[in-house]
């Protein structure tokens, strides 16, 4: 992999020109950005995460909190598609995903310090339990945070239509028999 120096060089511009023609700012010609970007590809250059992070102030990281009491993890139907909506949706938009958990390592931390630590961008929580001190943490911490199937006056929510799903699922029966 090359770096942008490397990519600046081998195009005869600048790193600012480098920069500004793969972020499509207007103040550089079509002709350099379209070059810039056909030796990017050509030449692999992918930007670097870490620096990226620090110029903008932002991981482009997505955490997901999934807690279950059955325990059965990604294989719950429901929210293996709500989270696999999620997951394309995210990388769409050119955002990573981490799964959230009580440990750094060996040592023991909260949910929302876990979120600290992967500096993450917002948090989707999906779980049974919305009254754990460590959700409540989390939960009036100061990362944005979405839940799903459940409401809290701290942050967004997506819930799920339950009584158009059980009519959806009557009709498909009622036709079924039919």
């Amino acid at each position: 992999m090359i770096s942008m120096k490397e990519l600046a060089q081998h195009c005869g511009v600048s790193v600012a020109t480098v920069s500004k023609a793969l972020n499509d700012q207007s103040d550089i010609g079509e002709s350099t950005k379209i070059r810039v970007k056909q030796a990017a590809e050509k030449l692999g250059y992918f930007p670097n995460a870490a620096a990226r992070s620090l110029k903008t102030n932002r991981s482009y990281n997505i955490g997901v909190l999934f807690v279950d009491e059955a325990n059965s993890g990604l294989t719950h139907e429901y929210f293996a598609a709500v989270l696999e909506g999620f997951k394309v949706e995210a990388e769409k938009q050119g955002y990573d995903i981490t799964f959230i958990n009580g440990q750094i390592g060996k040592k023991k931390v909260s949910y929302y310090e876990h979120c600290k630590y992967r500096n993450v961008d917002g948090v989707v929580i999906a779980c049974v339990k919305f009254d754990n001190p460590e959700v409540v943490e989390l939960l009036n911490g100061d990362i944005p945070v979405v839940t799903i199937d459940h409401i809290n006056e701290n942050c967004s929510s997506v819930l799920s239509d339950n009584v158009k799903g059980i009519e959806s699922l009557m009709e498909y029966v009622y036709e079924k028999r039919t």
